[in-house]
């Protein structure tokens, strides 16, 4: 199966965006469709790529991703918290059924923390991520 560094290849280039949003925001379930690249939008390359990040209430969620029609995936559950308008999220757990290659992508690593700016608009999540000397701007439709 093709690691989530394939769909990471998500490059981008846009200045930090000064908008803020609550965790009350974060909220509910987030299906990635595409990501941001030096101001441009871009769908992921493999279209069958379904990969949803869902928040609850508790602190808690729950990254998923698997190509349509195959059976191997990768989950992780994690503790998230909004701190100085950036999304914290560290990785509590990956599921033992998880495809080998989930154990290559930093995001299923147990214990890895990521601190991001993010702001919700017009029901998207936009989640900022260095990558390099560029930032990677994730966007994901509220389901």
């Amino acid at each position: 199966m093709k690691s989530l560094f394939v769909w990471v290849l998500f490059t981008f280039s846009l200045p930090v965006f000064a908008k803020s949003s609550t965790s009350q925001d974060l909220l509910g379930k987030w299906q990635a469709i595409g990501y941001i690249y030096q101001g441009s939008f871009v769908q992921p390359k493999d279209p069958r790529l379904l990969l949803t990040f869902e928040f609850f209430a508790d602190g808690s969620n729950v990254l998923f991703w698997q190509y349509k029609k195959e059976k191997t995936f990768c989950e992780r559950r994690g503790r998230w918290t909004v701190v100085d308008g950036k999304l914290r999220d560290e990785v509590t757990w990956t599921n033992p059924k998880n495809d080998m290659d989930c154990g290559g992508d930093p995001d299923m690593q147990v214990g890895k923390i990521n601190i991001s700016p993010f702001w919700v608009e017009k029901k998207q999540l936009f989640v900022e991520i260095p990558l390099g000397q560029e930032n990677l701007v994730y966007v994901w439709n509220r389901l």
